[in-house]
């Protein structure tokens, strides 16, 4: 599936074209891969004015876009990451995300 159809949906605030494509759309999340409290796979976080936001790509090409612009947080050069559907990725996140 063609992310830009869900771009496209957020971009004009179309809650019902975005509740269809939600669930099927792929995204590929940054695995933090430093030691955590909790069991299992932890993914990147940011916080955008004031909001905790979950960082999440549409497609690969934009995962590579962000890791040209910081560099550093990657030392190896690669960047981890995993993908989930929209449906897996909205069943992982804590209620009060």
């Amino acid at each position: 599936m063609s992310s830009n159809n869900l771009l496209a949906a957020l971009a004009e605030d179309n809650q019902t074209e975005i509740a269809r494509l939600f669930p099927t759309q792929e995204f590929t999340l940054i695995e933090l891969t430093e030691e955590s409290d909790t069991e299992g796979t932890a993914a990147l976080t940011a916080e955008v004015e004031d909001y905790l936001v979950l960082v999440a790509f549409t497609a690969s090409g934009f995962v590579e876009q962000f890791g040209d612009k910081v560099p550093d947080m990657f030392e190896s050069g690669e960047i981890p990451g995993f993908t989930l559907n929209g449906t897996e990725m909205l069943s992982f996140l804590p209620e009060d995300f």
